[in-house]
């Protein structure tokens, strides 16, 4: 137990260092003051000044105050109560600041694989660890959102809660975490109510119960600080989605490309499309009769990358989840680990792919294909009546 105890500390040790060491590289590369990071570390400043986020004139003299020169949105993009929980990293210079957020997000990372090797309880799953880590540095998205301060690594850690949490059956903790993922609504709000669907389905009730008080507690939150800020931020949620709808990585930008960018053709196009891939998913939910907890959350997330209008590539870091959980269905079910790391490797490789493609194109509406083909994999194995039970696992072949 002892040594057991100091190895752990050693692994955090370890890890904590080179976390903050490639956290100061990414930082100290580029200029941090204008980037995707300054608008969160911005919002939090602002909330702790006693200043709205969401009035124009007092973003923009945040932006100008502190030697800005790159003014991406004239306000902050996201719900009011996530600029509260912005607010610890407005107490730090911008610059130490978004070295500790990547840090956080190395961290948040790395917890949600330790989850979903929590909940895969065979005696051959860390066999698949360095795969599976090299897979995620070599993956796109993940890249994306060390770089650019983004709050993907947040999201993903926790739906792999949500996960850990229901597989468990801690129903009420794991909605209460879910509630927060409507943090980023563009694709949190649609995954947060197919689920519901499926808690309604299996008759989760205090699970339900849960996630509704939560979704009040955080309506309130913003409320205390500005009533109408529901309203506020759906117009301008409205006015951004309109300014970049067609250009994003969806089934809506390939329908836009191949349109050539008609605005009917592709709502028609899009919209017919999404429908096709959202009502199976519905159907699924309430055909199933086995509470796959995992394998859900795994199918709605990847459904919900593609159906969503405006989502961007970082987005996708949603999908190591269901890249896990294929490459954990696989090996549970007797395939080779040569074809089953390989598998998880494949989509990594994949997304940087799919960036030189969109280097060439000049749009990057073609890394859809990614979640697709993700998608198309866990229909796949659900087709075949693969075991989707994480805990229930056959021998591992050797070659």
């Amino acid at each position: 137990m002892m040594r057991h105890k100091y190895k752990t500390i050693t692994i955090i040790i370890a890890l904590s260092i080179l976390f903050l060491t490639t956290a100061r590289q990414i930082v100290h590369s580029q200029k941090y003051i204008d980037s995707d990071f300054f608008s969160f570390w911005l919002a939090g400043r602002m909330m702790l000044t006693g200043e709205n986020p969401y009035h124009v004139d007092a973003w923009i003299e945040g932006h100008h105050k502190s030697g800005a020169e790159w003014i991406s949105d004239n306000t902050f993009l996201y719900p009011l109560p996530a600029a509260i929980g912005f607010i610890p990293l407005g107490f730090l210079r911008i610059d130490h600041a978004y070295v500790a957020w990547v840090f956080l997000s190395q961290w948040l990372i790395s917890a949600a694989l330790y989850l979903l090797f929590r909940i895969w309880r065979s005696p051959t799953s860390m066999q698949f660890l360095l795969p599976i880590v090299l897979g995620v540095i070599l993956f796109r998205p993940a890249l994306v959102t060390l770089r650019n301060g983004q709050l993907g690594g947040m999201f993903l850690f926790l739906l792999a809660l949500v996960i850990y949490l229901w597989e468990n059956d801690k129903w009420v903790q794991g909605s209460i975490a879910l509630s927060l993922v409507a943090l980023k609504p563009q694709y949190g709000i649609p995954i947060l109510l197919l689920l519901a669907i499926w808690l309604v389905r299996h008759k989760k009730i205090p699970a339900l119960l849960a996630l509704s008080v939560s979704g009040v507690l955080l309506f309130v939150l913003g409320w205390l600080i500005d009533s109408s800020w529901v309203s506020t931020f759906l117009e301008i949620a409205s006015r951004k989605s309109q300014h970049t709808f067609g250009f994003n990585p969806t089934m809506w930008g390939i329908s836009a490309f191949v349109c050539g960018n008609r605005s009917v053709c592709t709502f028609l196009v899009g919209g017919s499309f999404s429908l096709l891939l959202t009502l199976p998913v519905l159907i699924f939910t309430f055909r199933i009769k086995e509470t796959l907890s995992a394998f859900h959350v795994g199918i709605v997330t990847t459904t919900t990358l593609i159906v969503t209008p405006y989502i961007w590539a970082y987005d996708q870091i949603l999908l190591l989840i269901p890249m896990f959980l294929i490459v954990a269905y696989l090996a549970n079910n007797g395939y080779t680990y040569l074809k089953t790391s390989l598998v998880f490797l494949a989509f990594s490789i994949m997304s940087l792919g799919l960036l030189f493609l969109a280097s060439l194109l000049r749009t990057d509406v073609w890394s859809a294909l990614l979640p697709i083909l993700v998608l198309l994999a866990l229909i796949w194995l659900y087709a075949k009546k693969t075991n989707l039970d994480l805990s229930n696992s056959q021998p591992l072949p050797d070659v």
